[in-house]
């Protein structure tokens, strides 16, 4: 299992060095990626930051995003409040009931 980070994300979806490192991993082992639900739009703003920077073509910007989109992944919610505030943690998780937890009882109800 990895849990697929934006920088990472980046990496692999433009086949840099460190991208073409991190694919032979994913596929080496047969790993699932896990990415978080932010993933997209975190890959996104990199990437119109590169292509506005020069670094990357709009076009290839524009691939890469395309690729990403097409990952057959589930995108995992984790939403999480400050306990100081009184707020409860929820986490979603795909196939999973929500589990919510009071700040003061961590027992999940």
């Amino acid at each position: 299992m990895i849990v697929l980070a934006a920088s990472a994300a980046v990496e692999w979806l433009l086949q840099t060095s460190a991208g073409q490192r991190i694919e032979e991993r994913i596929y080496s082992r047969n790993e699932t990626l896990h990415p978080p639900h932010l993933l997209d739009l975190e890959v996104t703003q990199v990437l119109r930051r590169l292509a506005s920077q020069g670094v990357v073509s709009v076009s290839r910007a524009g691939e890469a995003v395309r690729d990403m989109l097409d990952l057959r992944v589930t995108r995992y919610l984790i939403s999480c409040s400050c306990p100081e505030f009184g707020n409860s943690v929820t986490i979603f998780l795909p196939t999973m009931r929500p589990i919510s937890c009071s700040p003061r009882n961590s027992e999940p109800r």
